[in-house]
């Protein structure tokens, strides 16, 4: 029975959604696949692609007949640290890529009608903003890839004195550092603890991820790849002249 023949039938069956969220638009090679159709740990396949069961609530997909482009809400519970590390280590995996797929169970491999192809068209929206975070919830809002009005930038959160970007880790199996996934670019020679003090041991280099930490690598007079945003403390709202 084909796709349209089913949503026509008068038991299509249960309707499964499908979830990618993509890093690689970030340049980050990582993808999570779930699904919050299916209990938490369980699995399926559909078109060679397993997806995981997860406490996840996306919502907003909805059209209004008014011309306005949904901005879908994706909730994420943070009980299972699932996504988490997309928080922490890939700037809240804002810009990331969220691909939707609707496809009737009947057609998930495995089944006796598996098809591939059997499934809606996809919807594809980016991570505009993390919009909530605490020890119970992670939230994002979401935009069509055309929909650019009045979006406000940056996308991710304004801290004034933190630095978000990776920095590389020393590995003791390798003897040096490991750059995997690292958004910092220093590689030098010269080391520092947390606290900014230099020593010579690489492994105790951390980065401190102040601005200070930044100018004691890359030099006072250097333009500085540091994540934060210093600036925003330069202006205060409603201050007297």
């Amino acid at each position: 029975m084909t796709l349209a023949a089913t949503v026509q039938s008068l038991e299509p069956g249960a309707l499964v959604e499908l979830f990618i969220l993509d890093l690689d638009p970030i340049g980050v090679a990582a993808r999570w696949c779930f699904s919050p159709s299916i209990a938490a740990g369980d699995t399926v396949t559909f078109a060679g692609v397993d997806y995981v069961g997860a406490d996840v609530e996306v919502s907003g997909y909805e059209v209004n007949g008014q011309g306005q482009i949904p901005q879908p809400t994706l909730k994420v519970s943070n009980a299972t640290l699932f996504l988490a590390g997309a928080v922490l280590t890939h700037r809240d995996a804002v810009g990331a890529r969220l691909t939707r797929l609707r496809v009737f169970a009947r057609y998930l491999d495995g089944r006796p009608e598996a098809d591939p192809e059997a499934s809606f068209p996809p919807d594809i929206h980016i991570v505009e903003q993390k919009t909530k975070q605490n020890k119970t919830v992670i939230e994002w809002r979401l935009s069509a890839g055309t929909d650019v009005e009045g979006r406000m930038l940056p996308g991710r959160t304004v801290v004034r004195d933190y630095c978000p970007w990776a920095y590389r880790r020393w590995s003791a199996t390798a003897a040096a550092f490991d750059y995997a996934d690292v958004e910092c670019p220093w590689a030098g020679s010269t080391f520092f603890t947390a606290l900014g003090v230099a020593t010579t041991d690489p492994t105790k280099d951390v980065c401190g991820r102040k601005i200070s930490d930044c100018r004691a690598r890359f030099g006072t007079g250097a333009v500085l790849p540091f994540g934060g945003f210093p600036g925003v403390g330069l202006n205060k709202v409603g201050a007297s002249s």
